[in-house]
């Protein structure tokens, strides 16, 4: 397996400040989080209500979603060097599915993004 960019980084020294996410690993999941929250539905309606309820646009929406990607980062960030058996599984099964859940959100609560403080809850519960 040839390591992918974000694993050739080195992990950081205890107590070092944490890098920021690699840009290349942020937009990888920007596009995971657009993936579960507009295309793993079946139902094409749920799509048209959730940019109804949002009232802005599908960029503006996940322009709003990516500042999410920080929060998942400070969760993964401590492990994220230790050994993956499948490259890519993480943003199918944790990324995509907070996609889908932050949709869910929104359609639950008029279309508003989850708070910082709710979103962290969602991830450490994957």
């Amino acid at each position: 397996m040839t390591p992918t960019i974000d694993q050739q980084e080195q992990s950081p020294q205890a107590g070092a400040p944490l890098p920021p996410v690699h840009p290349h690993l942020a937009a990888v999941w920007g596009a995971f989080l657009h993936e579960g929250m507009m295309l793993t539905s079946n139902n094409t309606e749920r799509t048209t209500q959730l940019l109804e309820l949002w009232g802005n646009g599908t960029v503006e929406l996940i322009n709003s979603v990516c500042e999410f990607i920080p929060l998942i980062w400070d969760q993964v960030q401590p492990y994220w060097h230790e050994p993956q058996g499948f490259p890519g599984v993480f943003e199918y099964e944790v990324v995509s599915i907070l996609g889908e859940e932050i949709a869910t959100h929104m359609l639950s609560n008029e279309g508003n993004l989850p708070t910082d403080a709710q979103f962290t809850v969602m991830v450490s519960g994957l």
